[in-house]
């Protein structure tokens, strides 16, 4: 087998011929007989494709290059992604914080007022019983119940 086939087969083709002979000699001789079966001609215009060092690099060095910038684009999201929680938890804490202030002083205002009104109301059932005004007429005048014009008396 093998040296015969490329020293006879002579012109342009020659290698690609020889490559072929092989091929099918290995198939006969039972050598990776199933392999070749299935991936002969796979193997042929891998054997028949011309090494180039330079292309080869170039390709290399491409595919490195691909690589290396999708890591990049995966390493920079995360980053990002990372920076970017950080930066919009510190703004929702300030704003929250600016927006719990705004609603705690509302409701401290309302607060307060009902605080003011109930006194008020307390200084005017209390100024009505000095004068001994009847519980009804205070209810209806103070809008305070029974119960806590009874508590001024005491």
């Amino acid at each position: 087998m093998g040296s015969e086939n490329i020293e006879n087969a002579g012109g342009i083709n020659a290698i690609e011929i020889s490559i072929e002979k092989a091929v099918n000699e290995c198939i006969e001789d039972n050598i990776l007989k199933e392999f070749l079966l299935l991936h002969g001609s796979e193997v042929i215009n891998m054997l028949n494709v011309e090494w180039n060092w330079d292309d080869a690099k170039r390709i290399w060095k491409e595919e490195a290059t691909e690589e290396g910038r999708e890591e990049g684009l995966t390493a920079g999201r995360k980053e990002g992604l990372t920076a970017g929680r950080k930066e919009g938890l510190k703004e929702g804490r300030k704003e929250g914080r600016k927006e719990g202030r705004k609603e705690g002083r509302k409701e401290g205002r309302k607060e307060g007022r009902k605080e003011g009104e109930l006194k008020k109301a307390m200084e005017m059932a209390e100024k009505m019983l000095l004068k001994n005004k009847p519980i009804d007429e205070i209810i209806e005048f103070t809008g305070l119940t029974e119960n806590e014009i009874a508590n001024i008396k005491k």
